[in-house]
């Protein structure tokens, strides 16, 4: 076999309190009962078009910003169906009967195809399996990709994805050598500032947290898919470490003040983000209050804000 293509399902786990039949299965690393199978047809859109991945204006394609790199992708596409179509003989627009599995028009048409629990191989040597691979991709019943379910760009309920292993390949390694950089790049900090940075991580770090659970904490938290919670729940692990990695010292400073000041209650957070003190209002949000603190202009504010986060620690204590 040349070329493939392969769809695959995706791994999950999952740690229900009750055993359900679902769960038992992703146990043995299975999505359904042994022997069973997802049937596909390709999928049909309101305007009467089916997804079949050789669309030239498909939504997908059209949603490309730069215009150069659309219009490259368009000419790849449009050349790639007209290939096919002479290979096959068959019209392969996004109208056409072929992919009609109900048409009772003569000539060749679609069949359904069963993905089973695993990867599903398409050699990609032979048209009518290309073709078949093709809409497949296209159906947002299965992720483009595995990194794009981990996004959560589909719904918990898909299951399967298109695997192309130099993509993901791809993927892999910048999402580790991103990661690991960015370990590197905390690891050259002082002990106070990944305390700092921690914090704004929203992990339980303190003032007295040891140098090695703060480091095995944070290593945890950007080695992951996404932000699992706390208040950067469902982010990039990565986008959150930008956030706070090229901070000035004295805003970073400022920034874990104030995270500290709400987390320790002297100020809350009410209806709009409005920061309240007691029962008065303060700020109109929090982005005010960092942006007073910061004020060289405030700098009494600031001691008065140190002074009270003092006490009470103390009083926690």
């Amino acid at each position: 076999m040349g070329k493939i293509g392969k769809i695959s399902i995706i791994p999950k786990d999952y740690d229900g309190a009750f055993p359900t039949m679902e769960k038992s299965l992703r146990q043995r690393g299975m999505s359904r009962a042994p022997g069973t199978t997802k049937m596909m047809l390709p999928f049909k859109e309101l305007s009467g078009k089916y997804r079949n991945g050789l669309d030239e204006n498909a939504k997908s394609i059209l949603k490309i910003e730069d215009p150069q790199l659309r219009k490259m992708e368009q000419d790849r596409i449009k050349a790639l169906r007209q290939k096919l179509q002479e290979t096959t003989g068959i019209d392969l627009s996004p109208t056409s009967e072929y992919y009609n599995y109900t048409s009772k028009k003569f000539g060749a048409h679609v069949e359904p195809v069963k993905l089973v629990d695993g990867d599903n191989l398409f050699n990609l040597e032979d048209p009518w399996q290309y073709i078949t691979y093709l809409w497949l991709c296209a159906d947002p019943r299965i992720a483009s990709s595995l990194a794009a379910y981990e996004r959560g760009e589909y719904s918990h309920e898909t299951q399967y994805y298109v695997n192309d292993e130099e993509v993901e390949n791809t993927i892999q390694y910048k999402k580790k050598k991103t990661a690991n950089d960015a370990i590197i790049k905390f690891d050259s900090w002082s002990l106070e500032k990944r305390k700092k940075i921690a914090r704004l991580f929203d992990l339980p770090v303190s003032d007295s947290t040891r140098e090695e659970v703060v480091y095995n904490l944070v290593d945890s938290f950007l080695k992951k898919n996404q932000v699992e919670s706390g208040v950067h729940k469902g982010k990039d692990p990565m986008k959150v470490f930008a956030l706070y990695a090229d901070l000035k010292d004295d805003m970073l400073y400022t920034k874990d003040l104030v995270e500290q000041a709400f987390k320790h209650q002297i100020y809350k957070e009410k209806k709009g983000g409005r920061v309240y003190e007691g029962e008065l209002e303060v700020f109109r949000d929090k982005q005010e209050l960092i942006d007073h603190l910061i004020d060289e202009n405030h700098q009494e504010d600031l001691l008065e804000l140190e002074k009270k986060l003092k006490v009470k620690k103390l009083a926690e204590v």
